[in-house]
């Protein structure tokens, strides 16, 4: 008899012992067998059941459920592949570059995601892409740091950009070559 038709029988013939003590006002019957249903009940499950087969069952249930768990931990997290791949990356006032990446499949669903600027934290970004326009770069070198962050750990990947600078045109007095124009 399983632990259940065990427990409902049990719970059965306690209810009926509580009718026929209420019924026949033999009240303290009940209260000597109660004790010794309780007793037997503990112990009929504390010995495992079958000669302590029962609990082999349960045991193979919790390392069942053990080993579930060790398949659902996250792994440390790794950024596997990343876009642009070139270097640095060209940027400009009127166009939005996108940069993606792309983490081990271990990593789990829990991850994050942090995108610095030049060290500063952008805003409202946390996913794995990110559009970045150009004029909220400055002229010359800059750098892109998105940080990917699980419960293990965290890893990152530095994009290096370049925005050309506006170039300088000389206005002072036109020469006998004409204006000079130079771009950084």
């Amino acid at each position: 008899m399983g632990i259940n038709k065990m427990f409902v029988s049990i719970v059965d013939l306690l209810n009926r012992l509580k009718d026929f003590a209420f019924r026949t006002d033999s009240f303290s019957i009940m209260k000597r067998l109660l004790p010794c249903l309780l007793l037997s009940f503990c112990l009929f499950i504390f010995s495992g059941c079958n000669g302590g087969e029962g609990f082999s069952a349960l045991e193979e249930t919790i390392q069942g459920a053990l080993d579930e768990d060790e398949d659902d931990k996250e792994e440390p997290v790794e950024i596997t592949s990343y876009s642009p791949t070139s270097s640095p990356v060209r940027v400009a006032d009127d166009l939005e570059t996108t940069f993606v990446v792309s983490v081990n499949p271990g990593a789990g669903s829990s991850l994050t995601y942090a995108w610095k600027l030049n060290g500063s934290l952008l805003s409202n970004q946390s996913s794995s892409f990110l559009q970045l326009n150009g004029s909220i770069t400055d002229p010359g070198l800059n750098t892109l740091e998105v940080i990917a962050t699980n419960s293990v750990s965290s890893d990152s990947k530095i994009f290096t950009l370049y925005k050309n600078t506006a170039p300088a045109i000389d206005t002072t007095s036109p020469g006998f070559t004409g204006n000079n124009v130079t771009c950084g």
